[in-house]
C-alpha cells in the first residue's frame, strides 16, 4: 500500500529501499588517526597517478561513511565487533566498529597485511586472516 509517514523519506537515497524500523538513524562517526592517515595517504597516492583519480577516491570513501552512517549493521562483521565495508570503485575496504551512539573507523584497507587493521581493534587473534 501506501507509504507511512513515520517512513524516512531518504529510506531509498542510498539504495536498497525502504528500510525497517531502527534502521536510518544517522550516527556520529570518528575516524582513528590511523584510519585517517591510511585514507589521506592513500588520496595522494590516487591523485599522484591521476588528479581526478584523487577526488574520485575521496567521493568513494565519502559514499561509504554516508552508508556506514545510516546502516552500520547491514555490513558483515569480519573480525569481533568489527564490520567491514567494500569501497566501490577501488580495491578498498572501510573497517569500523559501533561504540555506542559513535561508529569509530578504524581503517581504510586495501590488501595489505590485515593485522595492521586487527591491531588497532584492539583484539588481534593468533593466525585470524581476516
Amino acid at each position: 500500500m501506501g507509504r507511512s509517514s513515520a517512513e524516512p523519506s531518504s529510506g531509498t537515497l542510498l539504495g536498497g529501499g525502504p528500510r525497517p524500523a531502527g534502521r536510518g538513524i544517522k550516527r556520529t562517526v570518528r575516524f582513528l588517526p590511523e584510519a585517517l592517515e591510511d585514507l589521506l595517504e592513500t588520496r595522494h597516492w590516487y591523485a599522484r597517478r591521476e588528479a581526478d583519480l584523487g577526488l574520485a577516491f575521496a567521493e568513494a570513501i565519502a559514499t561509504a561513511i554516508l552508508r556506514i552512517e545510516h546502516d552500520p549493521a547491514s555490513f558483515p562483521r569480519v573480525h569481533g565487533e568489527v564490520r567491514r565495508l567494500v569501497v566501490r570503485l577501488f580495491p578498498y575496504a572501510v573497517y569500523f566498529r559501533e561504540e555506542g551512539d559513535e561508529i569509530l573507523v578504524l581503517a581504510v584497507h586495501g590488501r595489505q597485511d590485515p593485522r595492521r587493521w586487527q591491531e588497532r581493534s584492539g583484539s588481534v587473534q593468533q593466525g585470524d586472516d581476516g
